[in-house]
């Protein structure tokens, strides 16, 4: 083959098919909301996963594991890890839930709170920068498509179990 000449490539490798595949799509904002958001937490030495932990957290107040797992769409060996780390820098708690003994609750501390108020504004600010393109309606809608796509897989990760 003459070193000049372009290699041969696949038809499904054209950025125009790309563009068009929801999940590249979707990979492609959120990467660019998280290289954004880095930069936030940076100061803070806070991964994206920890901030994601503690965004649930203060959302929810308290939560067990599985809860936060279900929320975040982490898995629990991860989770367990991050609130691990969350808990030696004195930014979580574990505690036995009084309505259930054998379910471990997480909450953030005081320091976790303000820790993650204090970033809370940062993070609301690069996705509203970023969604001001969007009239308000097209935020709505947005949001309403990507929760139905997200229930969809949902049930299809359900099915793909029930059929394990």
């Amino acid at each position: 083959m003459n070193q000049s000449s372009p290699s041969p490539r696949s038809p499904l490798a054209t950025p125009a098919q790309a563009e068009g595949y929801l999940p590249h799509a979707l990979s492609r904002l959120m990467n660019g909301l998280n290289a954004r958001l880095m930069k936030a937490l940076r100061p803070t030495d806070l991964t994206i996963q920890q901030f994601r932990v503690m965004q649930f957290l203060r959302w929810v107040d308290v939560a067990s594991i599985s809860e936060i797992c279900k929320g975040t769409v982490i898995e629990q060996s991860v989770v367990s890890r991050i609130v691990d780390q969350l808990q030696q820098r004195g930014f979580a708690s574990r505690s036995r839930s009084a309505a259930s003994g054998r379910v471990v609750e997480v909450r953030l501390t005081a320091v976790g709170v303000a820790v993650y108020d204090a970033l809370d504004p940062q993070a609301r600010r690069i996705v509203e920068v970023t969604a001001s393109v969007l009239e308000p309606a097209e935020q709505r809608q947005l949001h309403a498509l990507l929760g139905r796509l997200f229930e969809q897989v949902q049930k299809l990760e359900q099915e793909d179990g029930d059929q394990a």
